[in-house]
């Protein structure tokens, strides 16, 4: 890992390069039609969409500095403005590759249309967004990998900002940014920031307890050692960007970009609001985590449950339209503070009450108008705005 420019705490397992070893046969898989004939091909259409011919990606474009992979499934309504946040940045030494998620709308054929030579399209039958983004890191050739799901956003200094970040931090094998929460409401969307986290080195104690990272669509990373930690675990159909910061965490250190640059879009129906799958995926990633965690931080287990709850009671407390679901919301939050009681201390624990409160003692209709005036009357003006007011 010498070559790579950057320290690694550990050497890889036997099981990562294992692992790692299967991402060319999953890319060979027979899985794509070809579009001028019925048989099925021995490895995944791919091609630059952007020119006149549609050429293999290797033999005809230089290695860029970043490689950014989109995972996309039925994302037609919203992958045009999520690759327009790509062709904004401020830097263009990046590829730009997206992996085409078995969708059964037009993502496809809007893909196709777009007129960029730094764009792979390459499709797949369905695997879920762990093993799509497996695969663009198969197809990978920059130094660096960023990974941008296909509903979301970046500002366009993003990859400017980190890479600098990653480059004045040589120790450093991933950057991240703070993010904006896109919440979808019938009328449009709220803005909402993440709070401001200062966490940089050795992050790997604060991962273990919550996800601060927020979405797959943050970070930038050494694509070398994003190897080494052996890609995602796609038996995890949720949680599974978490699962990956950890065992980076585990091998190298993270330095953060103080701004707000990540705009997650958190719409009704998506993964985000499959609040008891979340849940029990969480579960999971806490075993599997502290199963690999030394001795010396098993005592923040009960600390990294009760982070667990009290997400999930916010999920049911935004997402619920029934009094069962904000009940659920209310037993999450009785098991958040039996689990760790300091976690009153909180502000944001004191503010899920409150807000489980308003949802509880008011009748359904009531409450739910009420939280939304609340959630709208905090949040942060469109930020999208003021970029656009910028240009």
């Amino acid at each position: 890992m010498g070559n790579v420019g950057v320290k690694i705490k550990k050497k890889a397992s036997t099981r990562n390069r294992e692992k790692l070893s299967q991402f060319p046969t999953i890319v060979r898989q027979k899985v794509i039609i070809s579009p001028d004939s019925d048989r099925l091909l021995d490895s995944p259409l791919h091609y630059y969409v952007g020119g006149d011919a549609r050429q293999p990606s290797s033999k005809y474009m230089p290695k860029p500095k970043i490689s950014i992979i989109i995972p996309a499934y039925n994302a037609a309504k919203t992958i045009i403005d999520t690759v327009d946040s790509v062709r904004q940045q401020t830097i263009n030494d990046w590829e730009l590759i997206i992996v085409n998620d078995g969708s059964t709308d037009n993502t496809q054929e809007i893909v196709e249309a777009i007129s960029e030579p730094r764009l792979k399209l390459i499709t797949f039958t369905n695997g879920g967004v762990a093993q799509a983004r497996n695969r663009g890191i198969a197809e990978a050739q920059g130094k660096y990998v960023a990974f941008l799901d296909a509903d979301d956003l970046w500002l366009p200094n993003k990859l400017e900002r980190q890479l600098q970040a990653l480059e004045g931090t040589p120790e450093a094998i991933a950057a991240y940014s703070w993010t904006y929460f896109m919440d979808e409401q019938q009328d449009g969307y709220v803005y909402h920031s993440s709070p401001g986290y200062q966490y940089e080195g050795d992050v790997y104690p604060q991962l273990l307890q919550g996800d601060f990272i927020h979405t797959g669509s943050n970070i930038l990373v050494h694509r070398q050692a994003l190897t080494q930690a052996g890609g995602f675990d796609s038996q995890y159909t949720g949680c599974e960007d978490w699962d990956m910061w950890l065992r980076l965490a585990a091998i190298g250190n993270f330095v953060v970009v103080p701004q707000h640059q990540i705009f997650y879009r958190r719409a009704v129906g998506s993964a985000t609001s499959n609040v008891g799958q979340m849940y029990q995926q969480g579960l999971l990633i806490i075993d599997k985590a502290y199963r690999a965690a030394p001795s010396h931080l098993q005592y923040l287990r009960s600390r990294t449950e009760a982070n667990l709850h009290m997400y999930v009671a916010s999920l049911y407390l935004q997402h619920g339209n029934d009094s069962l679901q904000i009940k659920q919301a209310g037993q999450h939050l009785r098991w958040a503070i039996a689990k760790y009681y300091r976690i009153l201390k909180q502000t944001y624990m004191l503010k899920l009450l409150i807000k489980f409160a308003l949802r509880y003692f008011l009748p359904t209709v009531a409450g739910r108008k009420i939280f939304e005036k609340l959630r709208t009357a905090i949040a942060t003006d469109n930020p999208l705005e003021e970029v656009k007011s910028n240009k």
